[in-house]
């Protein structure tokens, strides 16, 4: 990936400049992110052409958040996805795609993301808050429906821009 990002604009330009510094990052191998916060990466599966896709454990004095935007399924992990859970205080997860019926010209086979109806009912009503994030144009949950009062009345919320939380 460090090669890739070298030779290829807007990328190269970055590094060149001292502007960003790539760290490579090692599946279950946790990093000091800044004083007080630490970062656990989990490889996920997920399409991977450029790239692997990780989700994140973030440990700070304060709080715990584990980030997993992007998956293509809750099935095959790796790790224990339950207790991996468990250790984080708020739980942000793909929330893309509702239901199939969202994209019916479209094969969702070819677009691999867990339903929010099958996180929801994994992972909802846990001792963590769960919110959904990374949510697709077509998905009724990211306004005001009754797809978003289901999902409420499950013990989930729907991320919103600028949502911010302290770790340390």
């Amino acid at each position: 990936m460090r090669a890739f990002l070298r030779a290829n604009a807007p990328w190269a330009g970055l590094l060149n400049d001292g502007n960003v510094t790539p760290r490579e990052i090692i599946d279950g191998e946790p990093f000091a992110l800044s004083k007080g916060v630490s970062v656990l990466p989990y490889q996920v599966p997920h399409r991977a052409e450029f790239t692997d896709t990780y989700a994140f454990l973030f440990s700070g004095d304060l709080q715990r958040l584990f980030y997993c935007p992007d998956i293509d399924s809750w099935d095959g992990l790796t790790f224990d996805i339950d207790n991996t859970l468990k250790a984080g205080d708020t739980v942000l997860l793909d929330g893309s795609f509702f239901s199939e019926e969202e994209l019916p010209h479209r094969d969702m086979a070819l677009i691999p993301h867990p339903l929010v109806t099958d996180t929801v009912g994994r992972y909802a009503n846990k001792p963590y808050d769960l919110v959904l994030i990374h949510l697709n144009h077509t998905n009724p949950i990211w306004r005001a429906s009754p797809q978003q009062e289901w999902i409420r009345s499950q013990g989930a919320v729907v991320g919103e821009r600028g949502q911010a939380w302290m770790l340390a």
